[in-house]
């Protein structure tokens, strides 16, 4: 388990305990749930968080497992509803911040694949046209 200066100190359990974690939608369990920063470009890009602070799958409980199922539907549900793009992507890389979370990356326009992924992680995709950013975030 990590300890408790690296949890103290990673950018996602101080988000986590804050009063209002940015991009906040919902907790769906043992899992937040937040909007992507305008930064980003891209509506509707989420990202899915164990609220506890896990590097490896060996950390989690069965619980955590169970519940995330649950969650990552819920939230590819409301990226459905609002924004209905072709594809969602959903990629683990917890290689900037060890805290592992789960990008939810909706497809807009021609680009695909791995590059589209890279570009959007990186905030430079293009911004969908005629899509609008979630409001308060």
């Amino acid at each position: 388990m990590p300890s408790e200066a690296l949890r103290s100190e990673c950018p996602i359990c101080i988000e986590h305990r804050s009063s209002s974690p940015s991009g906040f939608l919902f907790q769906s369990g043992d899992f937040l749930v937040r909007h992507c920063e305008p930064s980003k470009k891209i509506p509707g890009y989420l990202y899915l968080e164990p609220i506890a602070h896990r590097e490896s799958y060996s950390e989690w409980s069965e619980k955590e497992f169970s519940e995330f199922g649950i969650a990552l539907q819920k939230a590819s549900e409301w990226i459905l509803s609002r924004f209905s793009p072709p594809k969602i992507y959903t990629v683990l890389v917890s290689e900037k911040v060890a805290h592992m979370h789960f990008h939810l990356i909706p497809r807009y326009g021609e680009a695909k694949g791995p590059e589209y992924i890279r570009q959007a992680l990186e905030g430079t995709a293009q911004a969908p046209e005629g899509i609008s950013f979630p409001k308060g975030n």
